[in-house]
């Protein structure tokens, strides 16, 4: 069997096609074979989140029956390095990354088996390795089987489109056999002699088979609320109508507070520059769920993130600054930063750009030799009100202050103090575009919100929704793990609205967060799993490196990793433990302790604090929001259900027959 996933019309696609033909008419009848006897899954465009190199252009996975085999076009070498002529050779199964170029016969050189082409995105004219490029693209892949527990041989191989003939290891023109193939992807690894036998193979039957179920290799399908968002990134509005030619030209602010859409309409600047220009937009995050949502909406709506082609790549700040970190030589590639000395070394590569000991043409080397990681036109940067000073100033010096747009959270600070990106700016320079209604919540969620916010005694506020009438609120006690009639009634309300599971979002306190072999896990999420409920773990550090494949998985996060993003519904799993848990934090740093009910708004206290964190999932929801507490006796508890019991219409409780003993009497 052979299944060909992707998006049709691309180059990558096209190449996907032509390797599918090359293997059928080498092997008559492998397309209908079984699949316990042959299975290739070939992916166009495949997209890993979380690594060096996230987009690959073909990727092919395959294993074969028995007695599958190929009469090399040329020599070849054993494990023993001896060479191999004439021999035919068995292939029992496949791992392959592969770069697609279609430059033509002036866009290519080549020096020995290394493969340049032209490239213009910077200045004059340069050259880059797609060589280099693709044993890149072979390390993230075989980092993401890694993460995975799988033990695999990546192959590689480089397909010049625009070419009628080459002669390089490790390439091949359009036009190809199986047999050239195959041959292509053996001249750069080793074929292994077993007896009297020639192998070629990426790893063990076991390990094959579960690559090929891996979450690379699942067909992505939106769900209602994916097609929204896509809508609504590739819609041209009137606002972003308003600000066209403005990239380039001003660092432009969206100040919003939760839910004003702040995210959304960079991501719509982004495609705009990016079908109207080819533009190639990095957005920053320090939050790998968030990174891990928007690569998933990219991949969905097939937008590209490499020099050649343009589009939006994602990736957290920090991964990005330690790249630049060791390319500027303040460290080693090879070693892991200490997080305590990053501070240091942000100071350090700011210090070293504003004296001049890097200059402007050495910046330009530095993207033009490696613009997978550092060729930008544009820098948009999410959660921009966290960022530390001397994040900033590096950025800026990197890229320049007009080349970035922000979306700024207003008060929703974890990092720090408020973050100053107007330094060195001049006024002309700059421009802050203020968002004040609920784009996101349904209008009785935006009413819950600004209710929380004074009970915090926040200076806090969203204009509801115009357009977005209703809005459920639910209290409930104990773990949502022990409420599953309720859970059955969310999940056929969400697919009557035409959403998924994946349209959930979980939100778990640190206390949920337990550790087992294969990392952290989430409680919450390990008793979802045991009834039978898929899974994506965002609470293990392996599983948000790349975003979920099925839209049958409810996601999960922890509370200070949810920012920027969304769900249908969303379950607030142990509020009371979070804001116990933020307002312990905050005492120790130095902030008063007070009582809820007895906050002041100028005070800056440790309750508020912690109101001010818990503001932060309160505003994730479209439809539902369901709240858990676990001590209904503990302040925050009893000042919510006070809350809850005022609002009537709005907010429902479901007390469990065991806690109903415990509830207290407001």
């Amino acid at each position: 069997m052979i299944e060909l996933l992707g998006q049709d019309g691309t180059s990558e696609f096209e190449a996907a096609r032509s390797i599918r033909d090359a293997l059928v008419k080498l092997w008559p009848g492998v397309e209908a074979a079984n699949t316990t006897d042959d299975q290739i899954k070939i992916i166009a465009g495949a997209k890993i989140s979380g690594y060096r190199v996230s987009d690959i252009d073909v990727v092919v996975c395959a294993k074969f029956r028995s007695g599958r085999k190929f009469m090399p076009k040329r020599a070849l070498t054993d494990n023993n390095s001896v060479r191999i002529i004439n021999r035919p050779v068995s292939v029992t199964n496949l791992m392959v990354a592969i770069e697609i170029k279609d430059h033509g016969a002036s866009g290519v050189r080549f020096t020995g088996d290394n493969i340049e082409v032209k490239y213009s995105r910077i200045g004059p004219v340069a050259w880059k390795s797609a060589t280099d490029q693709n044993i890149n693209q072979v390390h993230s892949l075989r980092e993401y089987f890694s993460d995975q527990q799988l033990d695999l041989y990546i192959h590689r191989l480089v397909i010049l489109r625009g070419l009628d003939q080459i002669k390089c290891n490790g390439a091949l023109t359009k036009s190809f056999s199986g047999a050239d193939f195959l041959t292509a992807i053996a001249a750069t690894s080793h074929i292994f002699k077993r007896g009297n036998e020639y192998t070629l193979s990426s790893g063990t039957e076991e390990s094959i088979r579960r690559a090929l179920n891996a979450p690379l290799f699942r067909r992505l399908i939106p769900s209602s609320l994916d097609r929204k968002k896509m809508d609504r990134i590739a819609t041209r509005s009137s606002m972003t109508s308003e600000w066209q030619g403005l990239p380039g030209t001003k660092l432009l602010r969206f100040r919003g507070r939760g839910g004003s859409g702040k995210t959304i309409l960079l991501l719509q600047m982004a495609w705009r520059e990016y079908e109207e220009k080819a533009a190639r937009t990095l957005v920053l995050t320090y939050n790998h769920a968030l990174a891990a949502d928007v690569s998933r909406l990219m991949a969905l709506l097939g937008i590209p993130a490499t020099p050649d082609d343009g589009g939006i790549a994602v990736e957290t700040v920090m991964s990005f600054m330690f790249s630049w970190f060791s390319r500027l030589q303040l460290l080693d590639e090879n070693n892991e930063m200490p997080l305590e000395q990053y501070d240091k070394y942000c100071s350090s590569a700011a210090e070293m750009l504003k004296v001049g000991a890097i200059t402007h043409t050495d910046l330009e080397a530095i993207k033009a030799s490696d613009p997978d990681r550092f060729d930008f036109d544009y820098i948009f940067v999410d959660e921009a009100q966290d960022w530390p000073a001397n994040e900033i100033e590096t950025l800026k010096l990197l890229y320049g202050p007009k080349r970035i747009w922000l979306a700024d959270g207003v008060d929703q600070l974890i990092r720090g103090e408020r973050a100053n990106w107007n330094n060195g700016v001049s006024e002309q320079d700059r421009a802050v575009i203020p968002l004040r209604e609920c784009l996101r919540m349904k209008a009785n969620l935006a009413i819950f919100a600004n209710a929380i916010a004074d009970l915090g005694g926040l200076s806090w506020r969203l204009e509801p929704s115009s357009e977005a009438a209703g809005g459920r609120v639910i209290i409930i006690t104990g773990t949502y793990s022990d409420h599953m009639v309720l859970h059955r009634e969310l999940l056929e309300l969400t697919r009557k609205a035409g959403n998924a599971e994946i349209d959930f979002l979980f939100c778990v306190p640190p206390s949920d967060v337990k550790s087992g072999p294969a990392g952290r896990f989430s409680a919450l999420g390990n008793q979802m799993t045991g009834q039978g409920l898929e899974v994506w773990d965002g609470t293990n550090e392996n599983a948000r490196r790349d975003f979920p494949r099925g839209n049958e998985s409810y996601r999960i996060v922890q509370y200070a990793s949810c920012r920027g993003l969304e769900g249908w519904t969303v379950v607030a799993e142990g509020l009371d433990q979070f804001w116990e848990y933020r307002a312990s934090v905050a005492a120790r740093t130095g902030l008063s302790g007070a009582e809820p009910s007895a906050i002041n708004p100028k005070l800056e206290s440790a309750a508020a604090d912690a109101w001010r964190w818990c503001m932060i999932p309160l505003t994730r929801p479209i439809d539902t929001l369901v709240i858990s507490l676990n001590n209904l006796n503990s302040n925050f508890s009893r000042a919510i259900i006070k809350l809850a019991e005022s609002l009537p219409d709005i907010v429902e409780m479901q007390i469990a027959p065991h806690h109903s003993a415990d509830r207290p009497k407001v």
